[in-house]
């Protein structure tokens, strides 16, 4: 009985002791700070991060929850650099245009016509599916208060008993 109440003993310490060497080894690593995270490369246009996206780059922080991390070391994929090239494209368009209060009009004519040209290509693709708006009988549209006021014109029947 005593052999058995001893090495039950000792497996539970075994145990014991392994828990808490794994329990302090794992606190060692330090926790993610909680805060808001920007780009060093993209912080014009790069939204701000809830979290480090890289955690093996360090994160400085420049105010109380706010934090910077050093991405310029990580190489740009096709789509952020042709995504850079058409910024830098519409950022000199936009500084020639300023520039200039004739292109400037002309430019805002050109952004007015292509908009409502579209709004005239999406009316037609929907037009199949939409109806015929109501109307009373000479012709005006039929809202809700013309509605209303029209079933207060009628001629009441009378309840038959």
């Amino acid at each position: 009985m005593k052999t058995k109440t001893r090495t039950t003993k000792g497996i539970a310490i075994v145990i014991t002791a392994l828990t808490l060497a794994s329990v302090v080894h794992a606190q060692l690593k330090e926790p993610p700070k909680p805060g808001t995270y920007y780009s060093a490369k993209d912080f014009e246009w790069s939204p701000p991060w809830p979290f480090n996206p890289h955690p093996e780059l360090e994160a400085v922080e420049i105010a109380p929850g706010i934090f910077v991390f050093d991405d310029t070391a990580i190489p740009d994929t096709p789509e952020q650099a042709e995504a850079r090239k058409r910024l830098a494209e519409a950022a000199a368009h936009a500084a020639a245009t300023a520039a200039d209060p004739v292109l400037a009009k002309a430019t805002q004519e050109a952004a007015a016509k292509a908009q409502a040209e579209l709004w005239e290509r999406t009316r037609q693709r929907f037009l199949p599916t939409l109806h015929e708006p109501l109307t009373f009988r000479d012709g005006s549209p039929a809202t809700s208060w013309g509605i209303v006021e029209g079933h207060r014109l009628l001629p009441r029947r009378r309840a038959i008993h």
